[in-house]
């Protein structure tokens, strides 16, 4: 029994690698506009250009690119190599100066190539409930922490289990789901969310909301907010 559970999670592994790997969803996540609250948020920060953020699962580079524009220094990493060269083209319309301040590199959020306490700021764009167990879930939401300078923000948009689109598929590991395209997903209800990031001393900076919101893959409930590392 537990050979098949390690084989169908290898599966699964593989599964996702080639799915975030694709054409079609790398060419979608380059394409797509950043969220106009996380540009609204980082447009009010003064003096950006004394300020490291890291784009976490950086993607196809819409974040990335829209904090070089706005002047940020500008650390990107995601797990996948095709969203990581679709992240390098796009920065590559910016002017060398705000070019020059951004830095690209593979990692995995369980374990992130950086200094602890070193980053300004993390934004986190539907990254966390990616993981296959509440044990990663915790250890991504650690090593975040981890980086952050005393003062440092969070900026986290994830999903929870306020509410589960019908087309998931519940499996037996605590929270854990299966997307249509043979994704997991880790959904965890709010607070326990929000009691993770407590244990890590990250405590709400400002209102932190919960919401439903349809993409193109079906409904997920979204938690999100800004945390300060205390």
């Amino acid at each position: 029994m537990k050979g098949g559970i390690k084989m169908d999670k290898y599966n699964r592994n593989e599964i996702a690698k080639f799915y975030w790997n694709s054409r079609t969803i790398v060419d979608e996540f380059t394409e797509a506009k950043e969220p106009i609250y996380w540009r609204s948020f980082f447009e009010t920060i003064k003096y950006p250009e004394s300020l490291t953020v890291l784009d976490l699962g950086c993607g196809g580079g819409r974040n990335t690119y829209m904090l070089a524009e706005l002047g940020f220094r500008v650390e990107a990493c995601d797990l996948h190599e095709n969203m990581l060269k679709a992240t390098w083209m796009k920065i590559q319309k910016l002017n060398s100066l705000k070019r020059n301040k951004v830095h690209i590199q593979k990692a995995n959020m369980l374990k992130l190539p950086y200094e602890t306490e070193s980053l300004d700021i993390i934004l986190s764009n539907g990254i966390y409930h990616n993981t296959s167990s509440v044990d990663e879930f915790e250890q991504a939401i650690r090593e975040s922490a981890r980086i952050l300078k005393k003062g440092g923000l969070l900026c986290l948009n994830v999903f929870s289990n306020a509410y589960v689109d019908e087309t998931l598929n519940k499996q037996r590991e605590e929270f854990l789901f299966v997307t249509p395209d043979g994704l997991d997903m880790m959904l965890l209800p709010p607070i326990r969310i929000l009691d993770i990031l407590n244990t890590v001393s990250l405590v709400p900076y400002n209102e932190t909301v919960s919401y439903e919101s349809k993409i193109n893959v079906g409904t997920r409930s979204v938690l999100r907010g800004i945390f300060c590392k205390k």
